[in-house]
C-alpha cells in the first residue's frame, strides 16, 4: 500500500487489523523527516497506539525520501505526447520501447 496523501496512527491501526504486513509512504511532517534523514533509519516496525495495544498491532514500514514522481521518460496527463500505447494493433504501439527507456 502506498499512501499518496499522508498517515495516521487511526491508519497504521486499521491496516494492522485488515492484515496489511507492511505500509510504504514519503509524505510525512518536516520535523519527522528531519528526524529519520538525522537517524538514517527508513526501516521500522510502527506500533500504532501502543498505549493501547502494546505491540499487537505492528506495521513494518518504511518511509520514501523522494517525491512523488513519475520516471522522466513517463508521460502522464500533463505531458501525454508519448505516452505508453500497449495495442499492438495501433500504429503508434510503442510498449517494447518505452520499457526499454526505464
Amino acid at each position: 500500500m502506498v499512501d499518496a496523501f499522508g498517515h495516521s496512527q487511526a491508519n497504521a491501526e486499521l491496516f494492522a487489523e485488515f492484515g496489511f504486513e507492511a505500509m510504504f509512504f514519503s509524505r510525512m511532517s518536516s520535523d519527522e523527516r528531519i528526524k529519520l534523514q538525522e537517524t538514517k533509519r527508513s526501516i521500522f516496525l510502527w506500533e500504532p497506539m501502543s498505549n493501547l495495544f502494546g505491540n499487537s498491532k505492528q506495521i513494518l514500514t518504511q518511509v520514501f525520501f523522494w517525491d512523488y514522481s513519475p520516471p522522466p521518460t513517463f508521460a502522464n496527463e500533463h505531458n501525454a505526447e508519448d505516452g505508453i500505447i500497449d495495442n499492438p494493433t495501433n500504429m503508434r504501439y510503442n510498449l517494447d520501447r518505452r520499457c526499454t527507456e526505464l
